[in-house]
């Protein structure tokens, strides 16, 4: 008794539907993968939020631009808050700015509007992420203070890269 071999005979039309079927099984699972991932619309914005793990202090006694993030080529700034108070008794203005060269006097960008502080009432402001705008590539930070006397605590916090 020894062992018959098999012969089967296939036409070309069972072939073709032999492999649309594995073609179709092929497919399957991103057939019923759904719209979710191939219908996404793109991203508006940053894709991440930016951390400000830097911060900056300084004493102004002068009604003056003051430099308190330098500029890096190629580099921006980005602002997550601040704390200014003053340091006499009357109040004083102060203003966040971003801008090229030593006082940020060139292409300046503004942070924020004029603040009026006391030592009573401080100005502060801090998120946990970034806050806009941020500053163009290569600009630096600068604090504008105006008034006739002047004595503030400034403090930035900050990422730069």
């Amino acid at each position: 008794m020894g062992v018959q071999p098999l012969t089967l005979t296939v036409d070309s039309n069972q072939m073709k539907s032999a492999r649309l079927a594995l073609g179709i099984l092929a497919l399957l699972p991103f057939l019923c993968i759904g719209p979710s991932a191939f219908s996404q619309a793109p991203i508006v914005g940053p894709g991440q939020f930016i951390m400000c793990p830097k911060s900056v202090q300084a004493s102004i006694v002068t009604a003056t631009t003051t430099q308190l993030v330098a500029p890096v080529t190629g580099q921006s700034v980005f602002v997550c808050g601040w704390h200014v108070t003053s340091t006499q008794s009357t109040s004083t203005t102060f203003q966040i700015i971003f801008g090229a060269g030593a006082t940020c006097g060139t292409n300046t960008i503004t942070l924020t509007p004029a603040f009026s502080v006391t030592s009573t009432a401080p100005s502060g402001d801090h998120q946990t992420y970034a806050i806009g705008p941020n500053s163009t590539v290569s600009q630096g930070l600068c604090v504008v203070t105006v008034g006739a006397t002047i004595g503030q605590a400034v403090m930035i916090y900050y990422s730069q890269f």
